[in-house]
């Protein structure tokens, strides 16, 4: 994910809100590829969560360009 430097501030700071210390938290478990996937396995897996994220939480990723 390609974050802009307003955004990934927002979500790597220690005094962000509780919102981004979900969206923190749910982007993590998406970053780990397993040994037996693909790319394209992995891309499959995460993209329906990732979609959810990103609807969501329109507020932050629309203003940033990611929806």
């Amino acid at each position: 994910m390609d974050l802009n430097s307003n955004a990934y501030f927002k979500l790597s700071s220690s005094d962000h809100s509780e919102l981004y210390e979900r969206i923190q938290n749910a982007l993590s478990l998406l970053e780990e590829k397993h040994d037996h996937e693909t790319p394209e396995m992995w891309c499959s897996r995460i993209r329906d969560p990732f979609r959810k994220i990103l609807e969501e939480n329109p507020g932050i990723f629309s203003k940033n360009g990611y929806t």
